[in-house]
């Protein structure tokens, strides 16, 4: 093997390897604070909704349309379907999130592929007036945990395709610098072939010093031996 294709060999190995430690340390910081801040969200969401149900089951001049519109407006992910119901169990609204449904169902169907189909949990919370009266009950449907969210997978996704992106023009760069190096240390190479050489056929050979130190040094050894030949012969 040529020490252009060895050196070539150790470049693209190291590129490969940074990219991939990168790509794991900064995927791992990034989705921990990510996740953390999803769920603060969520939990302040939910709280919210609480509180506008606790006000919607009793505020009779509220219609149903207008509770299910101000309901709308919490379907954020990781919330995917909010359902309130009145101390009867009579659903009062039920609202789910099918804003850009075609994009979204392609997109879980891409990410399904990629990561497995996402679950789905309950969260349940019985809906009481100040003096204690059950005025409903309220149930959000979110995914089972913050890690199966469609804003989850979707970061995870593109960090994947952007580090797979940088792989590949990272080696573009270190293709054309590993070129440019192994070239000029192949002829520094070929320079000393020619040298030992011309020493042992007699001839008078100047070649350009190499900017490598160890090269430079059997450079000079194969100079000074054939001065002493030289004298030798003399």
């Amino acid at each position: 093997m040529t020490i252009r294709r060895q050196w070539l060999i150790v470049l693209i190995f190291i590129a490969i390897l940074t990219i991939i430690v990168n790509s794991v340390v900064l995927g791992f910081l990034m989705n921990k604070y990510f996740v953390g801040y999803s769920i603060e969200n969520y939990q302040k969401s939910f709280g919210e909704i609480v509180d506008y149900s606790k006000n919607a089951l009793t505020d009779e001049n509220l219609t149903e349309k207008q509770i299910e519109t101000q309901l709308e407006s919490y379907l954020d992910d990781p919330i995917i379907r909010i359902k309130l119901y009145d101390s009867n169990g009579i659903i009062i609204a039920d609202v789910a999130n099918n804003s850009n449904l075609d994009n979204k169902m392609m997109r879980s169907k891409m990410m399904d592929n990629m990561m497995g189909k996402p679950s789905e949990e309950v969260d349940s919370e019985d809906i009481f007036d100040d003096s204690g009266k059950t005025l409903g009950k309220l149930n959000i449907i979110k995914y089972s945990s913050v890690e199966n969210s469609m804003s989850t997978r979707m970061y995870n996704i593109a960090l994947f395709s952007n580090s797979f992106l940088s792989l590949r023009i990272l080696l573009i760069f270190v293709v054309i610098i590993g070129l440019i190096i192994s070239r000029k240390m192949s002829k520094d190479l070929t320079n000393i072939t020619t040298l030992a050489l011309g020493i042992e056929l007699g001839n008078e050979i100047n070649i350009k010093p190499s900017n490598v130190r160890e090269i430079r040094t059997i450079q000079n050894s194969l100079e000074t031996l054939n001065s002493r030949l030289k004298l030798k012969q003399k």
